[in-house]
């Protein structure tokens, strides 16, 4: 699937429920891609999902709206594109759902880059830049329950996250509980997380060689270091 919000709207609700949609190039979206079912959307590793509409209410908030609670979103090695302020919206907003995102980039979302309202997320490797404007007080991830929501959320982080996005928290939680398996966030603000900074690795220093004398080097280096503190 490739081209407009309607193509891949309309391949995402003729799929069968456990099947995949695998985009075969970009998709600019002229309002919110919607998703109520189990499925998988996969970006093939480069492709993007950009929106290029502004915030018009609750049901047209983001690029990707995920809903259900027994449904699952999996977002496979996509480049998800909020569109920057002018759209006002949220990255990925799962109502009351469950959202997996593997190898994916979430960028320029004025609001949230995921914004788990009562549901249930897991990412590996999420990589988020540009987003959380600073004008709205959203973390990076937010984590809350919404009006007459009663369910609590959950976010479980795997792999390696990298977050340029704006100010210097990443993560906020109103609600429910984060599972940092990685132990890559510290919580030194009450709600707030903030992703900790990544020791320097050691450089490799090569002697010098004295006259006449030789020195033989190892192709194979191992450097290790304990996790950030």
């Amino acid at each position: 699937v490739s081209g407009t919000d309607v193509e891949l709207q309309k391949a995402v609700d003729s799929a069968a429920p456990g099947s995949t949609v695998t985009l075969t190039g970009n998709v600019v979206l002229a309002k919110q891609l919607s998703i109520n079912k189990t499925i998988t959307i996969d970006g093939a590793g480069s492709y993007s999902i950009t929106a290029n509409f502004t915030r018009t209410g609750n049901d047209n908030d983001s690029v990707i709206g995920v809903y259900g609670v027994a449904n699952t979103a999996t977002l496979n090695n996509l480049v998800i594109d909020a569109g920057g302020s002018s759209c006002d919206l949220h990255g990925i907003d799962p109502y009351v759902s469950n959202v997996i995102v593997n190898d994916s980039t979430i960028r320029n979302a004025r609001r949230a880059a995921i914004n788990a309202n009562g549901s249930e997320v897991t990412i590996n490797n999420l990589i988020t830049s540009g987003n959380r404007a600073s004008t709205w007080s959203y973390g990076t991830i937010d984590l809350a329950k919404g009006d007459g929501v009663t369910r609590e959320p959950k976010l479980t982080i795997n792999g390696q996250s990298i977050h340029n996005d704006n100010g210097t928290t990443h993560m906020r939680r109103l609600a429910g509980t984060v599972v940092d398996n990685n132990e890559q966030y510290s919580n030194d603000f009450n709600i707030w997380y903030t992703l900790k900074s990544a020791p320097t690795a050691p450089s490799f220093i090569s002697p010098t060689p004295a006259q006449n004398s030789t020195i033989t080097n190892s192709r194979n280096v191992t450097i290790s270091w304990n996790k950030p503190t």
